[in-house]
């Protein structure tokens, strides 16, 4: 088994658990990371051929994961597989400084010394409640989990991802972020090429900036085709950056429209070159006042029974899109019905809970069936026929609050940007 480069590893996390703990708690545990939340877990029950050791391999494996959880149990801490686990994933934290280690607590134990980790989360017998589950789906994404940031702030950046590129990328980046906007892209744990999802992620940014790595012949690939072509599609204004001696390996119409600089001086910071870089992006500071996608919009019911449920819904879904997260009872000024139908005609996707089908909440939804916006919708209960007007609309249902995030999250998750500054 090789090791993938860090942000391709085929699984997000490895469950690192006692076997005396599996049976009543840890296989209820992984079903709702895998099957509800969306998640790809490493479980050796369920990935361990029948009569194979872990022992030989233990290394190897966790280099195709980038996070472990480990259950922290009377068992666990007793036990000499889990000690040899949890040290193979500080050895990965050591080297990877976005591999992330959570501990979930089912049993009153403390932890000894030498198993000491930075964020475990209580879950007595297993049973975990929203702000437990909430802080567990956080800390498996790490830095991958951002609070929503302003509305319309964003500006998409291609680039390569090469150690010749990153120099002079980086510069670009602190540029756009001292114009007080996001320098964003696809998030890179993603595990395939979704054009629909880098064209949603587009739609919601103010600027597209394209620095065209300096590598010859093999400068410009399919995705910065791609990207170009879907931003434009968009009528998103770009700003495509070249060295000069990029420009003539570039297809004629990328070259024509190609500003360059020399990379070399861009990453000395010439303070010449960077005067012309930054007069270049002066441009986003106009485009900042056009209608984006830069928001996305929670409809549910707003008795005072339902708040924790959908305070924890909107910062999940802040979290995962790194965007701000509107509901109706947020909305303060202009005429209430209005400036609820323009926040959702134009948010870069709504989660509408249909629970008792709400009058309110129904009318919401259906604004944004009407109006194009990408809608997922759930509802507590059994599955059932819904309302008319949404039976040809996939709901997924939930028992309880934990099973409202876990759906939540498998259908935003997909729907992740990467957000470049400070990362």
């Amino acid at each position: 088994m090789t090791a993938a480069a860090f942000h391709k590893r085929p699984y997000d996390a490895f469950l690192s658990h006692a076997h005396l703990d599996r049976v009543a708690i840890v296989n209820r545990l992984h079903d709702w990371l895998q099957n509800v939340c969306g998640l790809q877990v490493w479980f050796d029950a369920k990935h361990l051929p029948p009569g194979a050791s872990i022992a030989s391999g233990l290394d190897e494996i966790i280099t195709q994961a980038r996070a472990m959880l480990i259950v922290i149990s009377h068992s666990s801490v007793k036990s000499g597989w889990v000690k040899q686990e949890l040290r193979a994933a500080k050895d990965q934290r050591n080297r990877h400084d976005r591999f992330r280690i959570v501990g979930i607590r089912i049993d009153d134990v403390e932890l000894p010394e030498d198993q000491q980790i930075e964020l475990w989360l209580d879950a007595p017998e297993g049973n975990m409640n929203l702000d437990a589950s909430l802080l567990l789906l956080s800390g498996l994404h790490g830095d991958g989990f951002r609070n929503g940031g302003a509305a319309g702030r964003d500006v998409y950046i291609s680039r390569g991802w090469g150690e010749a590129d990153d120099a002079s990328a980086q510069v670009v980046m602190k540029e756009v972020t001292k114009l007080g906007l996001r320098p964003v892209g696809d998030a890179r744990e993603q595990r395939h090429f979704d054009g629909s999802r880098i064209q949603s992620i587009l739609s919601s940014c103010i600027g597209h900036v394209c620095v065209i790595p300096n590598r010859g012949e093999r400068s410009f690939t399919e995705y910065f085709d791609s990207e170009l072509r879907w931003s434009a599609e968009a009528q998103v204004p770009q700003l495509v950056i070249a060295d000069p001696t990029t420009c003539g390996h570039l297809p004629p119409q990328v070259a024509a429209k190609a500003r360059t600089f020399e990379y070399g001086k861009i990453a000395g910071r010439d303070r010449g070159e960077i005067d012309r870089l930054v007069h270049e992006l002066n441009w986003l500071g106009e485009a900042q006042g056009q209608a984006r996608r830069g928001h996305c919009f929670l409809a549910a019911d707003f008795s005072e029974d339902n708040r924790a449920r959908r305070d924890s819904a909107k910062a999940l879904i802040e979290g995962l899109t790194g965007l701000p997260c509107i509901t109706g009872h947020d909305i303060r000024e202009g005429s209430l019905q209005q400036e609820i139908m323009q926040r959702i005609s134009t948010a870069f996707l709504m989660v509408a809970d249909i629970t008792e089908e709400n009058v309110n909440t129904c009318v919401e939804a259906g604004i944004a069936r009407a109006m194009g916006t990408r809608l997922f919708l759930v509802a507590k209960g059994s599955t059932r026929r819904p309302v008319f007007m949404f039976r040809d609309w996939q709901v997924q249902y939930f028992a309880d609050d934990v099973e409202l995030l876990g759906r939540i999250h498998r259908a935003v998750f997909p729907f992740r940007r990467w957000v470049m500054a400070n990362s």
